[in-house]
């Protein structure tokens, strides 16, 4: 966004330069595909996002990280969904995915304080092993939520607390 007289046209061109890598990449992925598919894609796709994170948690100041792990965090989520679109077919699949996308709003207004709270325990602990905070704020924040959601359904509290 550039207000009308705020300046030259060049953030327009050098967003565009910045940014034209990405768009190419994603448009030769969509017309070439993906070299393999099925739980090797999503397995490959969660591993590249795990290993992306904790590279920018090691470097966070570079640039050419920055833009590395942007890119290939992006494509693993794209890569990541569509293949567990495609495995529709797989009721317990699809299944797991339905009750997570049902509690989706337990576990959006919830997880920071588990996942918050599973790092500062690590932190407390002398653990600062990057992979290790990313498992524990991933795993906190998705189990902690759904336990709460239970509690909350046998209390009563289920709408008090906007689930």
């Amino acid at each position: 966004f550039v207000p009308i007289g705020a300046g030259s046209w060049v953030p327009l061109v050098t967003g565009a330069v910045h940014n034209a890598p990405f768009f190419a990449l994603g448009v030769i992925i969509s017309r070439v595909g993906l070299p393999f598919r099925g739980l090797l894609a999503i397995t490959v796709a969660v591993l590249t996002f795990i290993f992306m994170e904790w590279l920018a948690l090691e470097e966070p100041q570079s640039r050419a990280v920055t833009l590395l792990v942007g890119a290939a965090v992006s494509i693993s989520v794209c890569v990541l969904v569509s293949e567990v679109s495609r495995a529709s077919g797989t009721s317990r699949i699809m299944a797991l995915i339905g009750s997570m996308g049902r509690l989706s709003m337990a576990i959006y207004l919830s997880h920071t304080i588990f996942s918050a709270g599973a790092r500062i325990i690590l932190q407390q602990a002398g653990i600062t092993s990057p992979p290790l905070h990313i498992l524990a704020a991933l795993v906190f924040g998705l189990v902690g939520p759904l336990l709460l959601f239970k509690i909350a359904q046998r209390t009563g509290t289920v709408k008090l607390l906007g689930f």
